[in-house]
């Protein structure tokens, strides 16, 4: 037992202590978000005519001297397709329209390109359509809990899956900011896995403890 409650408390200690870590990285470095949710150029080609992606993509790799780029069709027709990269200057849109024109001998390119900056992504902006939907989740499996393990105690049982769900929050949340891992589409998702995981964890082990309880007062 006595081993137990110190490998427990050597476990909080370091989840404690990369939470910390987390904050201080977070507040000097913030977090570091993928190329869709940083500030970013948004770049549309009007070819007018079929393209081959590939094509597109060896071009603007060659401009913009980088694979990190994202690629999207703008229309059905596969005569349009959008190009974000995070910065782009005067001279190397130039140097696309060109290659382009080359690329799929194009006479009229006026309307051939439009560019816009696209603003940064807050977290908070992320989140925020999560948080009703997770709030009312939470307080639904609680309640289930406080009553399905009563036996158990019921303030013992919530406050025990209210802690780890908040530090397991925390801890993937430092972790993401100490390995520098970027914010993308895939973030949340994963992390909704992982908070509906822990739900299941705790709940499967109040279930053995219930059943271990009721075979011992039989």
């Amino acid at each position: 037992m006595e081993k137990i409650m110190k490998n427990k408390k050597i476990f909080y200690g370091v989840c404690i202590a990369v939470i910390i870590i987390g904050i201080i990285v977070t507040y000097f470095l913030r977090l570091n978000f993928s190329l869709e949710y940083s500030e970013n150029t948004r770049i549309d080609l009007y070819i007018g005519k079929g393209y081959s992606l590939t094509d597109i993509k060896q071009i603007a790799e060659d401009v913009f001297k980088t694979k990190q780029i994202m690629y999207r069709p703008i229309e059905d027709f596969n005569e349009a397709v959008s190009i974000t990269v995070r910065e782009a200057s005067d001279e190397q849109i130039e140097n696309l329209k060109t290659k382009i024109q080359e690329k799929y001998e194009l006479e009229n390119t006026d309307s051939l390109i439009e560019k816009q900056t696209i603003g940064h992504f807050r977290g908070r902006d992320i989140v925020k359509p999560y948080i009703v939907p997770m709030v009312i989740t939470t307080i639904v499996v609680l309640i289930y809990v406080g009553i399905r393990y009563i036996k158990l105690g019921t303030w013992k049982t919530i406050y025990t899956l209210l802690i780890r769900l908040v530090i397991s929050q925390a801890l993937i949340l430092s972790l993401i900011a100490i390995t520098r891992i970027p914010i993308g589409s895939y973030t949340m998702p994963i992390d909704i896995g992982l908070y509906i995981l822990v739900i299941v964890l705790t709940i499967m082990g109040y279930q053995k403890d219930l059943e271990k309880m009721i075979t011992e007062e039989n």
